[in-house]
Order: C-alpha cells, then sequence, then structure tokens
C-alpha cells in the first residue's frame, strides 16, 4: 500500500524545522513509486531548493513525469525536481543533501544491498543531515512462522543491520498507516563518510 499522508508527513518533519533564514535544501527521495511521499515533501519546498528522485522502475519513473506536468501538487515544482533512474547506491552523488528521505522497501532487499544503501545514504548526507525511512511495526515477526528458515535469517540479518544505524536515531510510531509503521530518523555524521574516506 502506499504510504498514508499521515506517515509522509512525518517522514517530511526534518525539513519543516529549518529557519525561514536557512539556505536552500537539497533533498534526495529514493523509491518514490508513484509519489505518495513526494507530495508531502513538495509541500516544504521553498524558491532555489532542489529535489532528486531516484527511482529504478521504468513505470514509476514514467508516471512520475506525467505528474510532474499534469498534477497539481508537483507541477509547480517541476522546475526544482529532478528524476534520476537507476539504484540509489549507485547513484555516485555529486553534490552532498541536507535530506533524505526512503520510501525503498528494505524488508524484502538482500541484507548486504541493505548495508550498502544505508552506506550509500550516509555517504550522501551532509554533516548533521537527516536519512528518514520507514518500518512496519512487527512486521518481521509476524511473518517469521511462515517463512523458510533462509528466509527467517536474511530477515534477521536485514533487522540488525537496521538496528546498527538506529543507534544514532529516534522513531516515531504512526497507527494511521496500513500497516501501521515506525517513522524513523538518522542524523548523519558530523563529517560525511566519502569526506573521511577521502581524507584516509
Amino acid at each position: 500500500m502506499p504510504s498514508s499522508p499521515w506517515l509522509a508527513k512525518r517522514l517530511a518533519h526534518p525539513m519543516s524545522l529549518r529557519p525561514k533564514s536557512a539556505e536552500p535544501l537539497q533533498i534526495l527521495e529514493a523509491g518514490p513509486g508513484t509519489g505518495a511521499l513526494t507530495t508531502e515533501i513538495v509541500r516544504h519546498l521553498r524558491p532555489g531548493d532542489h529535489l532528486t528522485l531516484c527511482e529504478i522502475n521504468v513505470c514509476f519513473i514514467r508516471h512520475l513525469k506525467e505528474r510532474l506536468v499534469h498534477d497539481s501538487a508537483l507541477a509547480p515544482w517541476a522546475h526544482q525536481i529532478t528524476i534520476h533512474q537507476g539504484p540509489v547506491e549507485e547513484m555516485g552523488a555529486e553534490d552532498y543533501f541536507d535530506h533524505i528521505i526512503s520510501g525503498l522497501p528494505f524488508n524484502n532487499f538482500p541484507p548486504d544491498l541493505v548495508r550498502k544503501i544505508f552506506e550509500a545514504f550516509m555517504q550522501a548526507a551532509k554533516p548533521h543531515g537527516t536519512v528518514s525511512f520507514f518500518e512496519y511495526v512487527g512486521i518481521r515477526k509476524l511473518k517469521a512462522p511462515f517463512l523458510s528458515d533462509f528466509e527467517r535469517e536474511r530477515l534477521n540479518e536485514v533487522e540488525s543491520i537496521i538496528a546498527e544505524y538506529m543507534g544514532r536515531g529516534e522513531r516515531h510510531m504512526t497507527l494511521l498507516n496500513l500497516p501501521p509503521a515506525w517513522a524513523c530518523t538518522l542524523r548523519a555524521p558530523r563529517i560525511p563518510a566519502a569526506a573521511v574516506g577521502a581524507v584516509a
């Protein structure tokens, strides 16, 4: 199911905290799909901001392009939005982002890919930038009795990887979503991971 407006509002909340005098923002949305989260993100855009939508699915990209032309919520901001086709972990971003908002279904991915994506987020986030994503409440425990040993182990590894990163984050439960979800926000390191690697 698409993310509810209430979940979308919580995920975009860090954007609402900037002061009126702040510099324009660079925002990345990973896995926008049909644009359920995008609709909320653009509510927080200001002149000079730029939103990059990173999507791998060609059908979703086609749908997003149509919305940028015809949708009353997105069309006014089309000149400040870029669509990047491809995996987010292979973006090779030239710029750092103030806010990264993800709609990616981590529970569907192999553990190695989940780690690569989170590492890419941390490398692409500006110092003190935020990374927001969601987790369905209790979904792994609900599915566990019906899974093969291999699938159960995969989900356990995914959970462990996300838990590592949540050590520097916070989460809020959103009951008005199907299913209910945790809106999770991580604070990026003071020095971008990419910069640390360059110095080393």
